[in-house]
């Protein structure tokens, strides 16, 4: 029988969406970008992300397309962001394996309701976050930070929001759909003494550990054990290892330059 086909999706300065055979080399596919210019110039496309409904990708005129995973046609265009958008992340759904409540119960349906949720978070240049929720494009504001977000990055299970910001700190956020505290900032790490350019979560769906590198040229994980427990707002979180590097730090450094 024939191998399955392995196919991906490259983005860049041309602004259109290429499906490549990884086997062959060749692109099979090959849409552009909607609200091009009138000469045909179509604007570059920043970044791209894959979520349930297809492809995100974010344009150099501040705009975020959705695009069909499998013809890359436009689906919708979100218009209105005035500023760079320097990092876009999608926020998975509640595991859909997870127990169920009784479909005719209040919380049946909040759970169903969160099950629905598809979100992607966006950082602007700007200190706000915003969050936008797909279904019907509404957006809600994280606020806390002072100076630019420069990262973000998204837990395994959607439950939890980090961002990384030129104010020398990173937040987490809980973003659990439906949930009480969902875009409460959660936990403040402090540590870093410059700009931190660069955030990650462990592998594991239930967040444990979180990855900072910054322009401070060091490498500091923070672990999350407990976090749920803690009360009183958003405690500060201090490092559980830290690591001294310059060449560790180096995408850090030029994020925040």
């Amino acid at each position: 029988a024939d191998a399955q086909p392995l196919h991906f999706v490259s983005a860049g300065s041309s602004g259109r969406l290429r499906r490549w055979d990884a086997r062959t080399g060749k692109a099979v596919r090959s849409a552009g970008a909607a609200g091009g210019a009138a000469d045909g110039a179509l604007p570059a496309l920043m970044g791209l992300v894959p979520c349930a409904e297809g492809l995100v990708g974010v344009t150099e005129d501040h705009n975020i397309l959705f695009h069909g995973r499998d013809d890359l046609a436009v689906r919708r265009c979100v218009v209105g962001n005035n500023d760079e958008i320097t990092e876009i992340k999608y926020l998975p759904p509640p595991k859909s394996g997870a127990p169920a409540a009784e479909a005719d119960g209040a919380g049946g349906a909040a759970e169903g309701e969160a099950r629905e949720s598809q979100r992607v978070a966006v950082a602007t240049n700007s200190e706000q976050i915003r969050l936008f929720e797909l279904r019907d494009m509404s957006c809600s504001l994280l606020r806390g930070h002072t100076d630019v977000v420069l990262a973000l990055a998204a837990s395994a299970d959607g439950s939890l929001l980090a961002s990384a910001s030129k104010d020398t700190t990173v937040r987490l956020w809980d973003v659990s759909p439906g949930g009480e505290s969902s875009g409460r900032c959660a936990a403040v790490c402090v540590g870093h003494v410059e700009a931190v350019g660069a955030v990650a979560f462990g592998k594991k769906r239930a967040p444990s550990i979180v990855a900072t590198a910054s322009s401070d040229t060091t490498l500091k994980l923070w672990s999350l054990d407990g976090l749920a427990e803690r009360g009183g707002g958003a405690p500060a979180l201090a490092p559980s290892k830290a690591t001294k590097g310059a060449a560790a730090s180096k995408a850090a450094a030029a994020r925040a330059a």
